[in-house]
């Protein structure tokens, strides 16, 4: 499903949709992190925020169902990998 990031400034990022569907409104931030975005998506001081991902590729090696306590109120990528490299991968 097609999505959009729609900045104060009038700035429209267009992208797609994976997971949850909806509307939603908050700050934009950014994680320049090259590996552990389990654990930036799962980190409470994101609550209510929008996380972008500066490092191009995301979700290369899964993510364990066990350990989701996602806070964020969405999450943007360049590149979302759908073939997952952890035996523990589930999502």
């Amino acid at each position: 499903m097609n999505a959009y990031l729609l900045l104060a400034n009038g700035m429209v990022f267009p992208g797609r949709s994976v997971g949850a569907q909806g509307v939603t409104v908050g700050e934009v931030v950014f994680s320049t992190g090259m590996v552990g975005f389990q654990e930036t998506l799962t980190d409470p001081s994101y609550y209510g925020q929008i996380i972008t991902q500066t490092y191009p590729l995301i979700g290369n090696y899964g993510m364990n169902r066990d350990d989701m306590e996602a806070w964020m109120d969405a999450h943007g990528v360049k590149t979302l990998e759908e073939i997952r490299g952890c035996a523990r991968s589930a999502v």
